[in-house]
């Protein structure tokens, strides 16, 4: 399950985020990379890299918080489902006539 999680979140990152950050664009000029730490710095701070980082944590709190949630499901399930006796599982444990 940590697995699937980890996948889904690099891959939102590079199939949600990442395409944002290049709109909007002016009109007719195709999105191009720059690898430069200023310009990294420039679009990070900006109104719409302050919004992506949001979005981003956003999200990723919530993968996080459902990969807790099952986690803890899974081991009370587990747990529980020792706990069950043979007597409770048999229908014919009940009563008589259902034997």
């Amino acid at each position: 399950m940590i697995n699937l999680t980890l996948v889904l979140s690099i891959g939102f990152i590079f199939t949600v985020i990442y395409p944002l950050h290049f709109m909007p664009l002016p009109e007719g000029q195709p999105p191009y990379i720059e690898w430069s730490l200023s310009t990294f710095f420039i679009h990070f701070f900006s109104l719409k890299g302050i919004l992506l980082i949001f979005l981003t944590t956003v999200i990723e709190g919530i993968l996080i918080y459902f990969l807790i949630l099952t986690h803890r499901l899974k081991g009370r399930y587990s747990k529980t489902s020792k706990s069950i006796l043979d007597d409770y599982v048999r229908i014919g444990g009940y009563s008589s006539y259902f034997q």
